[in-house]
């Protein structure tokens, strides 16, 4: 194989594909959220199917 290119099982290896059919937004316990984010999570609530 080339120097510098990766094969797909490499590749692959490290990513998993999580299915979450019903994702709440939350955010991270002592950390503020900014209202952007919030705006956005809202928005984003029931979006996915």
């Amino acid at each position: 194989m080339r120097e510098g290119v990766t094969d797909a099982q490499t590749l692959f290896s490290h990513y998993r594909q999580v299915k979450n059919p019903n994702p709440i937004f939350t955010p991270r316990e002592g950390k503020k959220t900014l209202p952007f984010c919030r705006k956005l999570m809202a928005k984003a609530e029931g979006f996915t199917s």
